[in-house]
């Protein structure tokens, strides 16, 4: 009942903060608590909720036995079976019964009300089959468990949107730079494009040949050095076009030299076979339109989902050669696939750990060494604290770690909880600033997934050194090179 209710309320909450704080009547803006709650939702609940209310329930639980579901089979596709939602929660299992049973319609109509559900699908979102896919022992979290975790996610999302509340209550002051020149930033420009003509001159046979070749091929390290560039073009196109003076359209953005030489980079990434960049990419632009021009209707914003899952979807067939594995059953599998397959991370350490309510960032501050170029210090990881040096067991699956585990580890539960409270206050002083909008942008938009499966790259890479120094030195030399000129001038 209370695990049940739990679950509920970690879905029903995020959904609320989305409607309340990213939609009227205008439309939707896609900012930091529409990315963060869509997250919440993709990353932190729905596996257990998935695998918790249908998954487990139909296949463990001995309350439920496949002979006692009502099925109906669709005349027109017999290949879908469509599963009565009333038979998957009846009144009697409490809350969830409750809420489900209110779609039920007695005699014939409750045919009406189906869930069209695809066996082999049910069957691969399954926890014992994603441990079977990564060769791990299927870990199996007790209620208690589970819980616990459910808690300490509610209070990190009621914190952050606490933040969120206070935020829009704070008259922020915006500082401008008193003498500013952007003629330094072609400079720069032209000084990552030079890198990226190197970088592709040097990897140019591992462009466009399928993920499944890319990721066998040895010596390829400048994959992540791509990736970091490719950031970095994207701050410094939102840079120049918010502090320029042809803001006043957003249309502007996409018909100068910074725009051109970011999808230029954006494609060859994209030819790697990563997605995730790319597509945050793609989102960044949401974030600038709907936050300083004008929101999204209701409309557009369900193609934008739908596009969004096509995207999930296909990329990873189409980049491993399997183009032709196409499928709705592929689409809405590997859609979901991040989620599930890092839910086994999650349960890997909340079983063999842990939590504490107060932690130091000992491992986070280590790897702050990390924004020193590789050139410069070619074995920064030797210099890292790792996870065993702190006790801590802990697994990454797919390379991927799963956030939460990470915020505890060091934050603990109330470092967590305040650093989600905190965070909308700072993203709203970015987004209100006068020189800086580009940092929020970047933040936000990386939001979509980075955050959620890789927490200390976002944090040192995205947030401090791409979002933070990078730009304020950008001001920096802006300032400098507007002082020169005008002493030149004299």
């Amino acid at each position: 009942m209370l695990l049940n209710s739990l679950i509920i309320a970690n879905f029903i909450i995020p959904l609320l903060g989305i409607v309340v704080f990213c939609f009227n009547k205008k439309g939707f803006k896609i900012d930091h608590v529409f990315l963060f709650s869509a997250g919440y939702l993709y990353f932190w609940v729905m596996p257990l909720m998935v695998n918790q209310l249908i998954v487990y329930q139909m296949y463990n639980d001995d309350q439920f036995f496949l002979n006692e579901m009502i099925f109906y089979y669709d005349i027109a596709d017999y290949q879908n079976q469509c599963l009565s939602i009333s038979s998957i929660f009846p009144k009697e299992h409490g809350v969830v019964g409750n809420l489900f049973s209110r779609f039920w319609f007695a005699g014939e109509t409750n045919a009406l009300i189906c869930y069209f559900i695809d066996q082999n699908l049910v069957n691969g979102l399954k926890e014992s089959a994603f441990a079977k896919n990564f060769n791990m022992e299927n870990y199996v979290m007790t209620s208690e468990i589970k819980i616990k975790y459910l808690v300490i996610l509610f209070f990190i999302y009621v914190a952050f949107i606490l933040g969120e509340l206070i935020s829009s209550k704070i008259k922020y002051k915006t500082h401008r730079v008193s003498s500013f020149s952007l003629k330094p930033l072609d400079v720069i420009l032209y000084l990552f494009l030079c890198i990226l003509i190197l970088m592709t001159v040097v990897s140019y046979d591992s462009y466009f040949k399928g993920f499944a070749q890319i990721i066998t091929l040895t010596g390829f390290s400048l994959k992540a050095q791509i990736i970091a560039l490719n950031i970095f073009l994207l701050t410094l196109m939102y840079m120049y076009f918010f502090n320029s003076k042809k803001l006043d359209q957003f249309n502007n953005i996409f018909t100068n030299k910074y725009f051109v030489i970011y999808m230029i980079s954006s494609l060859l990434l994209l030819s790697l076979g990563n997605r995730t960049w790319f597509i945050c990419g793609i989102v960044s632009f949401f974030v600038a339109y709907t936050n300083y021009y004008k929101r999204i209707s209701f409309k557009y914003a369900v193609i934008g989902v739908l596009l969004l899952i096509l995207l999930l979807g296909t990329i990873p067939n189409i980049r491993t050669g399997h183009a032709d594995a196409i499928s709705i059953h592929s689409i809405i599998y590997l859609t979901l696939f991040d989620s599930f397959a890092m839910f086994n991370g999650l349960k890997y350490y909340l079983i063999n750990n842990g939590i504490d309510y107060f932690n130091y960032p000992i491992i986070l501050f280590s790897k702050i060494i990390g924004i020193i170029p590789s050139h410069l210090i070619p074995n920064k990881s030797d210099y890292y604290t790792s996870l065993s040096d702190i006790g801590v067991d802990y697994t990454s699956i797919q390379a991927a770690f799963h956030t939460f585990p990470l915020l505890m580890i060091h934050f603990g539960i109330i470092g967590s909880i305040l650093l989600a409270f905190i965070s909308p206050i700072v993203l709203q002083y970015l987004k209100k600033s006068a020189h800086l909008k580009a940092s929020y942008i970047t933040i936000v938009a990386y939001l979509a997934a980075p955050f959620f499966r890789d927490f200390d790259n976002y944090a040192i890479k995205i947030v401090l050194q791409m979002s933070i120094i990078m730009p304020i030195s950008y001001l920096i030399i802006f300032h400098i090179s507007a002082r020169f000129e005008k002493h030149k001038n004299i």
